[in-house]
């Protein structure tokens, strides 16, 4: 191979490598990402986790084409209506309330899978608190209903915002057989 060509061979190569670094889904989109909502991920094309966004976070994520709105928080965590507001916005809502580790059961993992299958392409945000309770439904999820292994249900909770809930995570996966 001449000069020229390994040139040309290591300059797609580094590029094929930028490009594949761009693709993960990590961080927010530009524009969603500078609404500030508390530890705001992109774990898949079309669907943000996040912590609670304010009443103004959720009419710019309606502005900016978000379609759905699933909280994990139970009701008495939250001093406003979100429902309402979410649905003045003409998005839909979506309830699976999540307390502590104890409503990590197969059941929630399912309504949040048929929650995203319904969702499909649309953009949607799926959120508790902080994230954390997102990202552990997700590794209960992927454990007991996509028959992942246990460390890679518990990294896919980690993309979703799982941190602090992981023991409790691994300890349901235990439970479960898992």
């Amino acid at each position: 191979m001449n000069s020229s060509h390994a040139l040309i061979s290591a300059a797609a190569i580094a590029a094929i490598a930028f490009l594949a670094s761009c693709s993960s889904h990590d961080h927010a989109s530009p524009k969603v990402a500078k609404l500030g909502v508390t530890n705001l991920t992109q774990p898949q094309p079309f669907i943000y986790s996040s912590g609670q966004p304010t009443k103004s976070q959720l009419d710019t994520l309606a502005k900016q084409g978000v379609k759905h709105v699933v909280n994990l928080r139970p009701a008495n965590e939250i001093d406003w209506d979100e429902e309402k507001h979410v649905r003045s916005l003409g998005m839909s809502y979506i309830s699976i309330p999540v307390s502590g580790v104890a409503d990590l059961t197969k059941e929630n993992a399912k309504r949040l899978d048929g929650a995203i299958v319904a969702i499909g392409k649309d953009p949607a945000l799926i959120h508790c608190s902080s994230g954390n309770r997102v990202g552990a439904l997700i590794a209960i999820r992927e454990a007991t209903l996509k028959g992942k292994s246990r460390s890679k249900a518990i990294a896919e909770g980690k993309l979703w915002g799982l941190t602090k809930l992981e023991p409790g995570v691994k300890a349901r996966l235990s439970e479960m057989g898992h």
